[in-house]
């Protein structure tokens, strides 16, 4: 798969840069300003979307059984 003209946030850098990502087998091998087409992967234009890459969102709320009123995923 290929993600394509997303505004990549990376480690270090002040801003976002407009990059293609690569992923092979779940896995990202590249991240790079223009990735070459290619028949075996989909392409998913991303333009106008910040993309982190590696980045897990931790924050998880146990409330089932119990507190299910309080908030749901939307």
């Amino acid at each position: 798969m290929i993600l394509r003209n997303g505004l990549v946030v990376l480690p270090g850098e002040e801003a976002p840069h407009l990059l293609d990502i690569v992923v092979n087998n779940g896995m990202i091998t590249e991240i790079k300003p223009k990735a070459e087409p290619s028949p075996d992967h989909a392409d998913f234009d991303l333009r106008g979307r910040f993309v982190f890459p590696g980045v897990i969102d931790p924050h998880v709320h146990f409330d089932d059984p119990g507190y299910t009123h309080r908030e749901d995923f939307l």
